[in-house]
């Protein structure tokens, strides 16, 4: 005999590999996930509205590999870390 679990939508574990990049280790479904993702986004857009800052996005391509991509990268690495002056400096320039 099978369970029916009846799974509803955003219910489904993550599973290991989904789990192993993330940065809030506390989720554990797909609805969690969604639901921390669009609260993050609601707060960037609430952050965007109050500072409203000029970006540039450094003037130039990002695909090729050159400085200003690294500076790109350094800026999102940093922003992992809860520093977001190295990013807003890049965007700015």
């Amino acid at each position: 005999m099978a369970l029916d679990l009846d799974e509803q939508d955003g219910q489904t574990p993550l599973d290991p590999d989904e789990r192993a990049g993330l940065i809030p280790e506390h989720l554990n479904t797909k609805g969690e996930l969604n639901d921390w993702e669009q609260e993050n986004i609601l707060r960037a857009v609430r952050w965007l509205k109050r500072t409203r800052p000029p970006f540039s996005c450094g003037g130039s391509s990002l695909v090729s590999a050159s400085q200003i991509r690294s500076c790109y990268l350094e800026g999102l690495r940093a922003a992992d870390k809860n520093d977001y002056q190295p990013l807003l400096a890049f965007v700015r320039s």
